[in-house]
């Protein structure tokens, strides 16, 4: 499929290799899968190196992307492996991902004379863990990435308040924001949801979508289904939080007001989506890497022609109120989270305006095809530019 840029000439052929330190599943992965093949589309010959798990193949080709997986006892074999492995591609591009790759990716990039894509997922050093990161391990990825920066061919983020954070940290030229878009669907109402989990048609089903882990305030969701009216909150997905998630909706007895549904390969989950009424996410401001988000999930929801509940995080917000497609809550106020759920859901007339905002938006401006454009730019900037 032709993703609105222009081919490469047929007669080059410009080899990339992707560098993702993840397993590359398509479940997990799906942002990453969308940029190679859109560069596979485009005529890039590319490579994906990843980490190879026991859930994941060491070779295989998907969708004319070479994916090879890494294997190692530890992270220093791991590490030398990758290396060698980056080194023997000699691609005319390396593609980076987020910052823990950068400092591989520049070096070899040096050594093979490749031009080298920096693609800032996050604000790595400001995210949040499963363990804070060290102090003075913060101040030293600080400074590569300030020395690295500058040193690139081109730069992606995922959202415009962290293109903006990055020019006023490290004084660069603005990077090319390219928003996690779903490729596009045609809205096409299912009931997967409610017949997978008998919830009559009465009940509205208000959904998360994504990993149930701390500092995506779904604690707060859960205490907050206790004061919807006439809704089901239902979560899709899995994570170290789901457990105790659980154990708490029983505990409560809300068994009635939250479910649970494990996560659905990527390719359908779109499917799920357009059975519900409402999206929500209620991350907290844990991390500023949260706190400037916009997140995948919102743009799918926004395909499924959801009204959306969301917390009140500038990115977030301003593509909610610009586009009349929902409103924010305080994450951390459970009453909060509902008194929104339930002034969307309650009034057919905003629910009914705000959902046909959301499926013109997301055919017209957020969908993948679109954003595709902007990243194959980035590249041919960088394939043509003199060394």
């Amino acid at each position: 499929m032709n993703n609105g840029a222009c081919d490469i000439e047929n007669s080059i052929i410009t080899k990339v290799c992707v560098i993702a330190f993840s397993n590359f599943s398509l479940s997990v992965d799906g942002s990453k899968y969308r940029i190679a093949k859109s560069l596979v589309d485009a005529g890039y010959d590319v490579t994906v190196l990843a980490i190879k798990d026991a859930k994941t193949k060491s070779r295989e080709i998907i969708d004319g992307i070479k994916v090879s997986r890494i294997d190692g006892k530890n992270r220093p074999i791991k590490f030398l492996k990758f290396l060698f492995s980056a080194l023997k591609q000699k691609p005319d591009i390396y593609h980076s991902f987020d910052l823990k790759t950068l400092p591989l990716a520049y070096f070899v990039s040096r050594i093979n004379r490749s031009k080298l894509i920096y693609d800032s997922r996050e604000l790595y050093v400001e995210s949040m863990r499963d363990k804070e990161l060290p102090k003075v391990y913060k101040r030293i990825m600080t400074s590569v990435e300030r020395f690295l920066i500058k040193r690139v061919d081109g730069i992606i983020v995922v959202s415009d308040a962290r293109a903006d954070i990055l020019v006023q940290r490290y004084g660069i030229k603005r990077p090319t924001v390219i928003f996690n878009c779903a490729p596009y669907k045609e809205y096409r109402r299912t009931t997967i949801i409610r017949d997978l989990l008998n919830i009559k048609d009465d009940k509205r089903i208000v959904l998360y979508q994504g990993i149930i882990s701390r500092g995506r305030g779904l604690e707060n969701l859960v205490s907050a289904a206790r004061y919807l009216d006439d809704a089901v909150v239902v979560l899709i997905g899995d994570g170290n939080l789901k457990g105790e998630l659980i154990r708490k909706v029983k505990e409560e007895d809300l068994e009635e007001k939250v479910k649970f549904i494990d996560a659905v390969p990527y390719e359908e989950l779109l499917d799920y989506t357009m059975s519900a009424d409402l999206g929500v996410h209620p991350i907290q401001n844990t991390c500023l890497n949260h706190y400037y988000c916009a997140p995948n999930k919102l743009f799918e929801y926004l395909m499924a022609g959801l009204p959306v509940a969301i917390s009140n995080f500038p990115d977030m917000r301003r593509i909610v109120e610009n586009e009349g497609v929902g409103e924010t809550f305080d994450p951390e106020d459970p009453k909060d989270i509902a008194r929104v759920i339930n002034n969307i859901l309650n009034d057919e007339e905003k629910y009914n305006i705000m959902s046909g905002n959301a499926l013109k938006i997301a055919k017209e401006r957020y969908n993948w095809e679109m954003e595709s454009r902007k990243m194959l730019e980035v590249y041919e900037r960088a394939r043509t530019a003199k060394t």
